[in-house]
């Protein structure tokens, strides 16, 4: 086990150079704790925010903040609104943190959002298997971007071969 999350540490360092060890070692307990791929998790991560923890996106445009205390100042003016948007690494929709009672802010931390997202991966794999279609779920229910999203999922897995 040790010898496999030193190769993909390995290949996620050289991969993307600005993913901190606090991802990868939040990645890995993800990845345990759900029996999800680290590779899958690290691949929608950057499809999703390129590894910015301060990632926002509002309506589908992209934001990105330098501290966290300017994406919660965001997060707090766009939660009084009722614009659809998505939180930090795994850009989770307010959606799901309405639905679980969670404060939207948590989504700026590391490990909460990592966990988090791979929670709602791990459950769309449970509702529709281990395919390509429940990857794209994670992403949406509409079956073209289902399928453009999955794509990007795999060209970046490729990557981290």
């Amino acid at each position: 086990m040790l010898v496999i999350f030193l190769a993909i540490m390995v290949s996620v360092k050289v991969y993307a150079k600005s993913v901190s060890d606090e991802i990868i070692d939040c990645v890995m307990k993800a990845s345990k704790r759900y029996s999800v791929p680290s590779e899958l998790i690290l691949a929608i991560i950057d499809v999703e925010s390129g590894f910015h923890p301060y990632a926002l996106n509002v309506a589908g445009k992209s934001m990105f903040f330098e501290s966290e205390e300017e994406a919660i100042k965001k997060v707090k003016e766009l939660g009084s609104s009722k614009k659809s948007f998505d939180i930090g690494l795994t850009q989770i929709n307010r959606w799901w943190f309405e639905k679980y009672g969670y404060s939207y802010e948590f989504g700026l931390n590391v490990c909460f959002n990592i966990n988090f997202g791979t929670y709602i991966l791990a459950y769309e794999i449970n509702r529709n298997g281990y395919n390509w279609d429940a990857i794209g779920k994670y992403h949406s229910k509409k079956e073209r971007r289902k399928q453009e999203y999955a794509l990007k999922v795999w060209e970046r897995m490729k990557r981290l071969k």
